[in-house]
């Protein structure tokens, strides 16, 4: 293996680059891969795993029959579950609840299999 004619300080070269990620990130702030939000977790409504997962579906254009049978329970637990969604979201309908949660980047923080990734803590089990 050639050699470069020096040596690297390891300790120098970890302080510069923990230097230069705190000079990228303000204080306070995340690292823009964090960012990917629109709007901070803290504003969001606290809906469960399952109201999440009934608000995509529902923005995917599914009937509450076709909810019910896709998740294995009755239509009246569908119902029971938009009725927490347009509470929790202040809307009227699922029109305006799949806007909302859009606008709010909810539906982007739906895995394709219609679960919230482990990564994000804002909703409830």
């Amino acid at each position: 293996m050639a050699s470069l004619g020096r040596q690297v300080n390891t300790t120098a070269l970890s302080a510069a680059t923990c230097a230069t990620e705190r000079a990228t990130v303000a204080p306070g702030s995340r690292p823009a891969a964090a960012q990917t939000s629109r709007v901070a977790t803290e504003d969001l409504p606290d809906l469960t795993r399952r109201e999440l997962e009934i608000l995509q579906l529902v923005a995917e254009g599914h009937s509450n029959t076709q909810l019910a049978k896709m998740l294995w329970v009755t239509e009246q637990t569908v119902k029971f579950h938009l009725s927490n969604i347009y509470r929790k979201l202040d809307v009227p309908n699922r029109t305006a609840a799949s806007a909302k949660a859009n606008s709010l980047g909810l539906l982007e923080r739906v895995d394709g299999d219609g679960t919230v990734p482990s990564t994000w803590t804002g909703a409830a089990g």
